[in-house]
């Protein structure tokens, strides 16, 4: 009995983890390429006055609503800050932010 309940334990930890959002990666102090190999090139890159950098994607998104169907640009921003001993840029953030929920 005890190796039966150690069985379905193990399968349904693997099941979590095959469930697991994939927007759950932790971007935090990842150099920029972890973005970049997660969600493609960024659609643009803007240099902020606080000498931060902004990435963003523009991804869309289709809803339907009761008959109505409903397309939107959904934004996934994510800013990093240069690393002088790493000589690259930085993540700050755990996740993207995103304009679409």
């Amino acid at each position: 009995m005890h190796r039966i309940i150690t069985v379905l334990a193990g399968v349904l930890a693997l099941g979590a983890c095959a469930t697991t959002p994939t927007h759950r990666i932790d971007f935090l102090n990842q150099p920029v390429e972890v973005a970049i190999a997660r969600y493609g090139q960024p659609d643009t890159v803007l240099d902020m006055p606080d000498g931060r950098r902004q990435y963003q994607w523009r991804k869309p998104r289709t809803d339907r609503v009761g008959q109505q169907i409903i397309r939107e640009t959904c934004r996934h921003t994510i800013y990093a800050r240069w690393n002088e001993s790493a000589n690259d840029w930085t993540l700050q953030s755990r996740r993207p932010t995103r304009t679409c929920p």
